[in-house]
């Protein structure tokens, strides 16, 4: 592709946007430019003399379109704004129109807009709306109206998991959208026959009043003499086409949301300024309704639904449980129901009904734990465990495991886990296999592993974005949908797409509302002001078509492979976005898990395989001095998408706790709280685990890990680099544990933690002794091992590599001599002076005392790259694959110089690629053969890459 003509217009500034309005031939070409000056310029492309300049905007010009046929400019800019133009030109020129007419013509404003919250990065005119992009992952769509002069925004979108939308385009027909965000993924989005997406009230909404002006029921075979205080008090669906409402005077109605009829069903005084009502749907046409008053007693009704104008609600039952007011209910199955009185009661009752008549039977009797609000919030049953009945949460945030019980006594939960949703109460528990899903209205989704007789907790998910009030959800096989409430909004927020599906502003949580969702199609029901209103919106036309799913909003940190199964590898990738991602990379690229337990920037993470696990421990850690441990395995579940992850424990430098928020009271010394862990590595030795920390306060940190008792301990921690640590590695050396630490100084220290090792596993074997048997003394020659034993480290060489930060390390190891008494470690660093060095030490063991280093050998590469050195892998024996910031990756062979007296090791390049990765930040080794080598680069973006080696 070569250029034919260069045009230059007469001013000369940088220019952010262009466009080419005009035909094929030359003079009538007329280009739009939007520059660093805020101006849109319109100028010719062959007399290249400026015909117009448009000022309004008070930032750069990112985004021009031009409509032909309506004769109209938008455009966007930095100040978050979009301005539409009319250009004005003669009747005659709408078809055509030259050079000189786009002189004589004028541009006039018709609007300014405001809606976005960052910068507006483009802006395309469609024939009935306009819609813009922006770095606040926002999709708008505004229309402009002729006949009041004045433009509105139809709807905005938020999309791409908060990243920022970069492209947009829309085919001929205008009823498809493809954006791309920052993220990487495209998303296309279906568009109605007027041009636009679904504006903000295109759901349907209809508006139920129960009273006339005199609080007489509008229903038939209405009763005057209603009083005026009465109002709607609850609502339920019954299926998808009534609505059962209760008012405050004890009136029930069911609304025909098909035609739009209202009747009156039924009065109870005993009903009468309080109600608890639950609906469990039967049959598509039958559904059971209990409820509870403030005699202590549950009645049952059932409704028949046959006939479409004239639902009937039938009394088939009434059950007195207690003395005072039944506290909350709810149908476990269309035979079981769950009850709750006073003192934490909670009564399990089988409910049949024969002839007309309901029959119950107390089937179980177990008992809440003493709380402020002591009654449950969600319930459901358990039927494949042999052990486990009912799983409850309270109002509290408590979450309780109940095991069978073939009596009536009273019964206190097996297993107790006290809030996990906070102060605020669980709203929602769902049983899919042996996963347990609960929500709260703290805003957290947990995730929770049914075992024989007790549930194992496993992750805890913040829903990004909302809603910050998790009211429910639904699993679907493909995604899953969270409802609640943001603000003063009921929204359902898809968790596959990351986004808002349905929002509806209904006043809040704080009222009485129901959600019923079947085959795409959602309604919602909510009683506001007195009033009733439903709406309903079809979910399919409301979701985009993922063409390719996202990743990180922002750069990735580190990535690291945790193991491959069936040519799938399954890796890990850490990013300033604060979450951590597990990924299947086949043919594809699939987000399996998001983690989102990181409260800033995940920087470095390890894993190694657990011995009592069979599973790998992954370490994660980065900003605030937090690390976090998970525990990840494979799994043929469907419902954990073919890997499970726990969430086994979390530790920060500077604990979040009460205390910490009054330094006054503080009387220890408070570590740096913007200390950041740089690096992480982590290895298992005699059933625990040691973790060794780059941080950025100077310092090595070494802690120790018990599973069995999930505790972390500090082992040790050396200030000897006086500069912020950037890498870290551990490696084994026969029975000696050497950890080699790299700083922004340049240097490179190796530790020798053998002991504190040793010491740390004794310490812990004894007391596990100790707790597993308290009878059984410890032997006098092990106490003394233990007592003895010394807790030390010692340096065992130190040497300057680099003139700055050492940013990419590797380390390779080989035995030497036939009785392994000498070891050659390998040492591969990159730094920020953009050179590579390889290191040979040779270290000998003294009858596996100590080591010392005997002789040394280095090879330099000052220019290996022309930037950092961010990533080093050493794919075999002989092969050094380095990756920079330049997105330049190369593989160098160590070889013998030819001519050398003292026989020194060069280094060789033998190929460099390009990688599509801008800012590489790390690398890993997805597999290894014989001759190629597949890496897989990570940074702005993931890339795969086979290599010939």
């Amino acid at each position: 592709m070569r250029h034919v003509q260069v045009k230059r217009c007469e001013e000369r500034c940088i220019l952010y946007s262009g466009l080419i309005v005009g035909d094929e031939r030359t003079e009538d070409i007329v280009v739009l430019s939007g520059t660093v000056f805020s101006e849109v310029l319109v100028w010719n492309a062959d007399f290249q003399h400026v015909l117009h300049r448009l000022k309004g905007h008070d930032g750069v010009i990112f985004s021009i379109d031009y409509n032909a046929k309506s004769r109209k400019l938008c455009t966007g800019s930095d100040d978050r704004s979009i301005m539409i133009w009319q250009h004005e030109l003669p009747e005659e020129c709408l078809k055509r129109s030259t050079v000189s007419q786009w002189k004589e013509s004028n541009f006039a404003v018709l609007c300014k807009l405001y809606g976005h919250e960052a910068r507006i990065w483009k802006v395309v005119s469609m024939k009935h709306c306009y819609v813009s992009v922006g770095e606040d992952s926002l999709l708008c769509f505004w229309k402009w109206c002729d006949e009041i002069k004045r433009g509105t925004m139809c709807r905005k979108i938020s999309t791409h998991n908060g990243s920022s939308i970069w492209s947009i385009a829309i085919n001929n027909a205008e009823d498809l959208i493809a954006t791309g965000g920052g993220n990487g993924g495209l998303k296309l989005w279906r568009l109605d026959h007027r041009g636009d997406h679904k504006a903000e009230d295109s759901y349907d909404k209809v508006e139920i009043k129960l009273f006339d002006d005199r609080r007489e029921p509008l229903s038939e075979g209405k009763q005057k003499g209603a009083a005026e205080t009465d109002y709607p008090r609850s609502v339920a669906f019954l299926g998808q086409s009534y609505l059962l409402i209760m008012s405050n005077n004890g009136i029930a109605f069911v609304y025909n949301l098909s035609f739009n009829v209202l009747r009156k069903c039924f009065e109870f005084a005993k009903f009468k300024s309080y109600s608890v009502v639950d609906v469990y749907p039967a049959s598509s046409e039958n559904h059971l309704v209990a409820v509870g008053d403030l005699n202590g007693e549950v009645t049952v009704l059932e409704t028949e639904l046959t006939s479409r104008c004239n639902p009937q609600l039938f009394e088939r039952g009434c059950l007195k449980i207690y003395n005072i007011k039944v506290l909350a209910l709810k149908w476990l199955d269309s035979s079981t129901l769950l009850t709750c009185g006073p003192r934490g009661s909670l009564d399990i009752f089988t409910v049949e009904i024969e002839n007309g008549k309901v029959r119950s039977t107390l089937k179980n009797k177990f008992e809440l734990p003493p709380c402020k609000q002591r009654w449950f919030s969600a319930a459901t049953v358990v039927r494949n465990s042999p052990h486990i009945s009912l799983l409850c949460g309270c109002r509290t945030g408590g979450l309780f495991v109940y095991g069978m019980c073939n009596d009536v006594t009273s019964a206190k939960p097996i297993q107790s886990f006290r809030k996990v949703h906070g102060m605020h109460g669980v709203t929602s528990i769902q049983v899919e296999g042996d996963v347990v899903r609960s929500s709260g209205r703290d805003g957290s989704l947990r995730l929770y592993k049914l075992k024989t007789d007790s549930i194992e907790e496993l992750n805890k998910t913040y829903v990004a974005g909302c809603p910050k009030w998790i009211a429910g959800f639904v699993s679907r096989p493909t995604d899953l949908l969270v409802y609640g409430f943001h603000s003063d909004n009921f929204v359902v927020w898809s968790e596959r797409h990351e986004m808002t599906v349905l929002e509806i502003p209904c006043g809040g949580g704080h009222r009485s509302w129901d959600l019923f969702i079947q085959d795409n199609f959602a309604t919602y029901a909510y009683v506001k002001n007195g009033e009733i209103s439903v709406c309903g919106a079809r979910l399919k036309d409301r979701i985009p078509l993922t063409v390719k799913q996202g990743l990180h909003t922002k750069e990735i940190c580190d990535i690291h492979l945790l193991f491959s199964v069936d040519n799938a590898f399954y890796l890990a990738t850490a990013s300033e976005d604060t979450t951590v991602k597990i990924l299947r990379l086949d043919d594809t690229i699939q987000v399996i898990s998001t983690l989102k337990s990181h409260i800033s920037c995940v920087r470095a993470m390890d894993s190694c395989l657990s011995t009592k696990l069979g599973n790998q421990l992954l370490v994660t850690c980065g900003g605030r001095a937090q690390i976090i441990l998970w525990n990840i395995r494979a799994t043929s579940s469907s419902a954990h998408n073919g890997i499970e992850v726990e969430h086994l424990m979390s530790h920060m430098l500077l604990p979040d706790d009460r205390r910490s928020k009054k330094p006054w009271l503080e009387t220890t010394y408070v570590q740096d709280p913007e200390t950041r862990y740089m690096d992480v590595c982590v290895w298992s030795f005699d059933d625990f685990y040691l973790i060794a920390l780059a941080c950025s306060d100077s310092y090595m940190r070494l802690f120790g890990f018990d599973l069995s008792q999930r505790k972390f301990q500090l082992l040790m921690e050396d200030c000897r680099h006086e500069h912020c640590l950037l890498k870290i590695k551990h490696i084994r050396i026969r029975e000696c544990s050497v950890i080699v630490t790299c700083a922004t100084d340049g240097k490179v220290l190796l530790w020798d933690v053998t002991l504190i090792e040793k010491a740390f596993a004794l310490e812990q074997h004894a007391c596990q002794a100790t707790e597993s048997d308290e009878d059984t003394d410890i032997g006098e020659g092990e106490e003394n091992k233990t007592a003895g034993e010394e807790k030390t480290y010692r340096i065992i060489h130190q040497m300057q590599l680099h003139q700055s930060g050492i940013t990419a390390l590797a380390i390779d190891c080989v035995n030497s001599n036939t009785d392994n008494s000498v070891t050659t470690l390998n040492i591969v660093t990159g730094g920020d002076d953009t050179a590579l060095v390889l290191t040979q030490l040779q270290l000998e063991d003294n009858n596996n005392a100590s080591l010392t280093v005997t002789k040394t050998d280095r090879a330099v590469v000052k220019l290996a790259h022309t930037a950092q050195i961010t990533g080093i892998v050493l794919p075999k024996v002989g092969y050094i694959i380095t990756v920079s910031v330049d997105r330049r990756v190369s593989v160098w062979r160590p070889r013998k110089a030819d001519g050398e007296i003292d026989n020194s090791t060069v280094l060789h390049l033998a190929e460099s690629i390009f990688s599509n990765v801008a800012d590489i930040s790390s690398a890993t080794i997805l597999s290894n053969r014989s001759n190629k080598c597949v890496i897989a680069v990570s940074g702005v973006g993931l890339e795969t890459l086979e290599i010939n080696l």
